[in-house]
């Protein structure tokens, strides 16, 4: 999909889970990543160029996650505590719409790039 250099990440937690992947996401050369971001997007959104890509989940499974990804230290207490159970036994449905449109993409992009500094948003020499 996109490169890590022109990535972003915003998180609403702050979480010990949230925390392990951010240091991994700033390891892999994430242009940003916010934890405990306050922003109101519609749901999971990827831009990739001039795609959109919205990722709708159940509420009662993001619930169950939030919840396990409040507890644990690091992800191997994550595994150990059932996320990846929870994530892949259960049967859930995730619908996924992607949209290509220029102008949509440059909405959200600038949606999102406004949660980081000036410093952060300008563009790698």
């Amino acid at each position: 999909m996109g490169t890590s250099h022109d990535s972003y990440v915003l998180c609403t937690n702050d979480t010990p889970v949230d925390r392990w992947l951010k240091a991994y996401y700033d390891k892999t050369g994430f242009k940003g990543v916010m934890l405990n971001a306050n922003y109101n997007l519609e749901n999971d959104i990827a831009l990739v160029g001039d795609y959109v890509i919205f990722v709708f989940m159940d509420p009662k499974m993001i619930e169950e996650l939030d919840k396990m990804y409040s507890t644990p230290h690091d992800m191997t207490e994550a595994i150990s505590a059932g996320i990846l159970e929870t994530i892949l036994s259960k049967r859930t449905k995730i619908k996924v719409t992607i949209v290509k449109n220029r102008a949509l993409a440059r909405h959200y992009r600038e949606k999102i790039l406004g949660y980081f500094s000036e410093k952060e948003q300008k563009p790698a020499k």
